[in-house]
């Protein structure tokens, strides 16, 4: 007579399971605007425009297409799809995607470059730079090399003119 399989509306529900916090994002959409510091502890999309400085020590930032930062990017994982005028300090890797444009040091253990992206600063992937100092306000310039110990995943050089043809 009656379906085993239905529940009674009048009958308590079970409380949900509470959310992963790793899937967890802050979104940012292209008309949002802000100035000043943007802390979070969950993942962070950035579509508009930040006059400030971002600090996600435990979570992924993705900088979209449409998302512009002015000033220095701290993350666990940082990808770059936009615009940032700033250092990038990511604990586990930073990828600039063919899109992005960064103007500033990048500091991880492990960068990507795409082919097509703009970037202009130095890279530093000493597995012995903690982020941690990657706060102070002083700013010792762009590293003049790059650790023996280092691994690129992929760099891309800008293209080279094609050689004069033997005749």
């Amino acid at each position: 007579m009656f379906n085993k399989d239905q529940q009674n509306p009048d009958a308590p529900q079970a409380p949900s399971t509470p959310r992963n916090r790793s899937s967890e994002q802050t979104r940012i959409g292209r008309s949002v605007a802000l100035k000043g510091t943007l802390k979070c502890d969950e993942d962070l999309r950035l579509e508009g425009r930040l006059e400030g400085a971002v600090s996600v020590p435990q979570h992924r930032v993705v900088i979209g297409a449409s998302g512009q930062v002015k000033e220095d990017v701290h993350a666990r994982v940082i990808e770059v799809e936009g615009r940032v005028l700033g250092d990038l300090v990511g604990a586990e890797r930073v990828v600039v995607a063919s899109s992005g444009n960064v103007q500033g040091n990048i500091r991880a253990p492990r960068v990507s470059l795409e082919n097509g992206a703009q970037f202009k600063g130095a890279i530093d992937m000493d597995p012995g730079n903690s982020s941690s100092d990657a706060g102070s306000a002083e700013r010792k310039g762009p590293k003049q090399s790059v650790s023996p110990a280092a691994r690129v995943e992929k760099v891309v050089a800008p293209a080279t003119k094609p050689s004069a043809k033997a005749s």
